[in-house]
């Protein structure tokens, strides 16, 4: 096999790696509210540096608007180094951490804040009232991807709590969704851990095809 064959194979094989590791998207599908599921689709997705929260209305179900307004965290406060949400009109503002998008802000509700039946959280989040489509919690460099987000002993690893409206809903409905990641404790592959062994294997295929020709 020709060189220039191996060099697409291996840069095949990257990229695909580096796509299927680069980020995990999970459906928070077990909710403490019969029926809520049906309702809204909340999800959770974690890319190494930020966890993304959002949300989308069921129109089937005839929900029209969903809103996110609480978050658990099963990772040290201190990892977190600010919150961004996107409002109902599109627009992203800062809500933790910086003190002059008042009254637009998010408390900390309590650390190991226990929620019923989708367990405890050691960062607990819970908005002023601000409309949030969507929240991105970014965390600090300094902590430990490795083992930043721990399952809880009811098997989760983060919970959104969320309310919506629709025609087939009296008034607002509300509840918690909460869900695991598969991300091996939300470890991401480095380049050099992924190339080296398949530079490797690449090179004895090569070798190997050398000689028998010879």
């Amino acid at each position: 096999m020709k060189l220039k064959y191996f060099v697409g194979i291996f840069a095949l094989l990257l990229l695909m790696v580096g796509t299927a590791s680069a980020e995990e998207t999970v459906n928070l599908d077990y909710s403490n509210t019969i029926g809520a599921p049906n309702a809204v689709d909340v999800f959770a997705e974690y890319d190494g540096t930020q966890i993304t929260f959002w949300v989308e209305p069921n129109t089937a179900y005839g929900a029209t608007s969903a809103r996110i307004d609480k978050i658990g965290l099963n990772i040290p406060i201190d990892c977190v180094q600010q919150i961004d949400i996107t409002d109902k009109h599109g627009e992203t503002v800062t809500v933790y951490n910086v003190l002059d998008n008042l009254p637009e802000y998010w408390t900390i509700s309590g650390t190991n804040q226990n929620v019923d039946d989708v367990g405890s959280y050691e960062s607990y989040f819970a908005s002023s009232g601000s409309t949030a489509i969507s929240v991105v919690v970014t965390l600090n460099s300094d902590c430990d991807s490795e083992s930043l987000i721990d399952t809880n002993d009811d098997g989760f690893e983060v919970a959104a709590h969320v309310a919506w409206e629709g025609i087939l809903v009296s008034g607002e409905s509300s509840a918690f969704f909460a869900g695991p990641y598969d991300i091996p404790n939300g470890e991401i592959p480095e380049f050099p851990s992924i190339a080296l062994p398949v530079a490797s294997i690449m090179g004895i295929m090569l070798i190997s095809g050398r000689r028998r020709k010879e």
